[in-house]
This record gives C-alpha cells, sequence and structure tokens, in this order.
C-alpha cells in the first residue's frame, strides 16, 4: 500500500512539472516576433497587457486591471493684455505662460521684473527663469526680435502637469523701454487628458522587496525588451524578490530627447508625466532597484563616444557595451558586471554621454528623486543635439540579435539582486 502511493506521488509530481511551460529563452527570432507585434497597431498598451494576462501576472497596488490610469492638466495661455507706461503693447510683442487661471498685475504688486537687454541671448535667459516660482515679467530688448519669437513659441506650450497649481506665471515682452507704471491681465483655460501606465506583477517570496523594469512606449526597442523580460521571469522558479514590469505612457511633447538650446545646465526633459505617476504610486523603501530599459535597438561605437566625452580616451572603453546611466551614483554596475561574467556581451559600462546628464533626464530619475537605486540603460547613440540618431523605431534600424544580446546580459547581470544574493547601495554624491 505504501508503494502505490509513493508511485501515485511520484505519477502527480511527474504530471505537474510536465504541465509547467518550459523556461522562456529570450532569441533574436523572438524578440523580432515582438517588435512585428507592436508594429502591428493594436495599440502598444494593448499588446502589453495582454502579454501580461496571458502569462499569469497579477495587477499592481489594487487595479483591477493591469492599465494605471491617472490624468494630466495642460493649461494654455489666453489673450493677455500688457500696457507700459499707458500704452497698450501689440499682441505679436507679448508671450505668456500661464499656471494661474488669472492674472492681473500692476507695477504696485510683487512682480519679479527681468530685463534681458541687447548683449543677452533672451533664449538662454528664458531657460533659466522658466522654472522660476512667482510671477515674471520678462522684458526682451527690442532688437532680439527673432530670438523672442522663439522663446514666444516655447511659451505657448501649455504649462502641463500631473496637477497645475498657480504658481508660476511669466509674461515676456518686446520692448526696449523700461517701464515705470505697467498693467497685465489675462487668462488661461485647462484641459484635461487621460493617460496610462501598463503595470504588471510577478509577486516574490520577498512582497516588500521589489526589483522595476521599465520601459517608455514611445519606443519599440525598450517596450520588447519589458515584454521579453517578463516572459523570461515568469516561465521560471518563483523569485525572491518581487518582480515589477512598466511601460509608461507616451510622452506629450516631442519624440527629441531633450532640450539643448541653450547652455548643459538648463537642459530640460520631455514631459514624463507616466514615469513620474509611478514614482508617486508606490512606495519608495519598498524598491531596492529600477532598471529602466531606454533605446537598444542598435550598437552605438561605445568606444569612440567614450573617447569624445573624456577629450582623449578613457580605459574604461567596452566595444560594444551597454551603457549604464549614473554608474557612480550606486554599486548597481558593478555588481551586474561581476554577475554577468566575461562570456556574455555586450559588457555594462558608464554612460559615455556625461555632458548630457542622462541619469537626470531619462524615465529613471523620478524614482531617482525619491532615493531609489534607479538607474536608464541603454546603447543608441545619441547626436550631439541631443536626439537619438536616427529613428530609433526605423524598422531597419532595429538590430534584434543585438537586443536579444542586451536583455540576455540584463537577466544575468541582475540575477543576485532578483535572487536576494545581493543588494545595491545608493551612493549619494
Amino acid at each position: 500500500m505504501k508503494a502505490r502511493r509513493w508511485v501515485a506521488a511520484a505519477m502527480l509530481l511527474s504530471g505537474l512539472v510536465a504541465c509547467r511551460p518550459p523556461e522562456y529563452t529570450i532569441t533574436a527570432e523572438g524578440v523580432a516576433a515582438q517588435v512585428e507585434e507592436l508594429r502591428a497597431g493594436a495599440g502598444r498598451a494593448t499588446v502589453a497587457a495582454l502579454a501580461f494576462r496571458r502569462l499569469g501576472l497579477a495587477t499592481f497596488g489594487g487595479d483591477s486591471d493591469f492599465e494605471q490610469v491617472f490624468t494630466v492638466t495642460a493649461r494654455r495661455a489666453g489673450e493677455v493684455s500688457v500696457i507700459l507706461d499707458g500704452v497698450k503693447v501689440p499682441a505679436e510683442r507679448v508671450a505668456a505662460s500661464l499656471s494661474s487661471e488669472y492674472i492681473r498685475w500692476t507695477d504696485q504688486d510683487s512682480i519679479s521684473v527681468v530685463r534681458v537687454g541687447p548683449e543677452r541671448d533672451p533664449m538662454n535667459a528664458w531657460l533659466i527663469w522658466r522654472g522660476a516660482a512667482g510671477k515674471i515679467l520678462f522684458l526682451v530688448d527690442a532688437q532680439h526680435v527673432d530670438r523672442f519669437n522663439d522663446v514666444a513659441r516655447r511659451m505657448a506650450e501649455p504649462v502641463t502637469g500631473l496637477e497645475v497649481v498657480d504658481g508660476h506665471d511669466m509674461v515676456a515682452v518686446l520692448s526696449s523701454a523700461t517701464p515705470r507704471a505697467f498693467r497685465v491681465e489675462g487668462s488661461a483655460h485647462s484641459e484635461v487628458r487621460e493617460m496610462a501606465n501598463v503595470v504588471g506583477l510577478l509577486p516574490g517570496k520577498r512582497p516588500n522587496e521589489m526589483i522595476v523594469f521599465s520601459a517608455s512606449r514611445d519606443h519599440v526597442s525598450g517596450t520588447s525588451a519589458i515584454l521579453e523580460l517578463a516572459r523570461y521571469y515568469a516561465r521560471r522558479d518563483r523569485p525572491e524578490r518581487t518582480l515589477v514590469f512598466v511601460l509608461y505612457a507616451e510622452r506629450t511633447s516631442a519624440p527629441a530627447l531633450f532640450d539643448v538650446s541653450g547652455p548643459p545646465e538648463n537642459y530640460g526633459p520631455p514631459d514624463d508625466f507616466g514615469a513620474l505617476h509611478f514614482s508617486l504610486s508606490v512606495d519608495p523603501t519598498h524598491i531596492i532597484a529600477l532598471l529602466h530599459v531606454d533605446r537598444i535597438g542598435e550598437p552605438a561605437d561605445y568606444r569612440e563616444a567614450m573617447e569624445a566625452g573624456t577629450k582623449g580616451g578613457n580605459e574604461r572603453s567596452l566595444a560594444a557595451a551597454t551603457w549604464v546611466t549614473g554608474y557612480d551614483r550606486s554599486t548597481l554596475l558593478e555588481l551586474m558586471q561581476a554577475a554577468r561574467g566575461d562570456s556574455l556581451q555586450p559588457a555594462f559600462g558608464p554612460d559615455p554621454y556625461p555632458w548630457f546628464n542622462l541619469f537626470e533626464l531619462l524615465s529613471n530619475a523620478p524614482m531617482a528623486e525619491r532615493g531609489v537605486v534607479a538607474h536608464a540603460v541603454g546603447t543608441s547613440p545619441v547626436e550631439e543635439t541631443g536626439t537619438w540618431f536616427p529613428d530609433v523605431n526605423a524598422p531597419e534600424l532595429l538590430d534584434p540579435a543585438h537586443m536579444a544580446g542586451v536583455i540576455r546580459a540584463l537577466t544575468a547581470g541582475i540575477r543576485p539582486v532578483v535572487e536576494g544574493e545581493a543588494t545595491p547601495i545608493r551612493l549619494d554624491r
């Protein structure tokens, strides 16, 4: 009788093992198929949510489905009237960016008056003042007509955020006058737009220790990587730490990487409200690390980029490397490089574009601001203008074999962290 029980138990165990899907292998063919699915037109959010459901992932934070819905408010200035020393300024010489729904200023109020004389570049001055709190009257010398028009076009873009609150209003005027008296009056209207991240959860043995893999749905390579990582981990034994897979909502601004029209300290990121919303929806003390997979569609000449960045070469140069932003902000790069070993390519290396400050401009930044070990990884080259070169979603430029190699290297590098054998340490500077 006892022997029969052992046989029955063995048969049951054998059946359970046989029913479990085989472990997923990341291949160039699989990546290519994923890329094509994302191009098919069903919508990347739809494709991702369906993939998470098929993999048996859990929803995040009590959400009823995989979409983490949020709203973004855009406030755009309407007509603004400016009177300087009793003379009304023509409308074409006035531009405004308003976070308040209504403004009414006079020279008797607490207004910051900024004067941009003939010797200054109005765009550079605007880049400095655009983030300042308060009420700003921005007077641009009349000889700067072309640059004023450039500033006006930028100011015409709506003030956009998860929540737009009063506190930053700027009115620019093309005038050589230094007015003793002024009166400014105007209003703005608001539009609310619904957006959504797609988030899937793979519960680990430690529910309050999470590793986040993220990408933006703007680009195919990062989105493909997150879906491949989800497949890889969902078909393996339960991880020690909980894994979160996030695809951020598309950005609301143009697809350029960031604004480089001024000096480097004023470079500004595109609107990345998906990453910001997600960072505010989690307890940062539960996040062990975040890896944001940026553009990995093609290899860059890493050695050349490093040499350009260091003006004369760098011994850390690695051929066809996957670069990690803010490599010196934590011990994560060191852990990943050691775990990757010497056999897997591409290797991990420091960000070869330090002058762009990508650590604070890519989608890892909101979580890093909250004290989390959070880095972005990428391989695609960046132009001197701050844009990805060339179109990172162009079919002929996405290299599935290269992408598969990067994703496999990521799984190898992050393995000790996933399994709870190592914990990266944040190095604040």
